[in-house]
């Protein structure tokens, strides 16, 4: 059997599943993703290894970019060696409810 999954070079319903862990591997970069409607907006691709082994880019939305921010800081440098979990929410994009992926920063315990 063949995962396409396989084929997907960007972090998303295709190539995870809820509750895999995700490493964030490298500081990335800001560029101009193109939207469904046509427009661009500047948003945030991240290097990460899926469950270790699988290097893919992670580009946030706004509601897990403010969920990594709070977390790690504004700095993606901080971000290099963190580790997150896969999740899906609900939200509405373009008048459509669909499932979309974040990443759900692992807290570290405190001893």
């Amino acid at each position: 059997m063949v995962n396409t999954g396989e084929i997907e070079s960007y972090l998303n319903n295709k190539s995870a599943k809820r509750d895999e862990i995700v490493e964030i591997i490298g500081e990335g970069n800001i560029s101009d993703i193109p939207q469904k409607d046509g427009t661009k907006r500047r948003g945030l691709n991240i290097p990460i290894k899926l469950n270790g082994t699988r290097e893919l880019i992670y580009s946030p939305g706004k509601t897990a970019l403010k969920e990594l921010q709070k977390a790690w800081g504004i700095d993606t440098k901080d971000w290099v060696g963190k580790k997150a979990v896969v999740d899906f929410i609900k939200m509405t994009s373009f008048g459509e409810i669909k499932d979309v992926l974040i990443i759900k920063p692992i807290k570290a315990e405190k001893a």
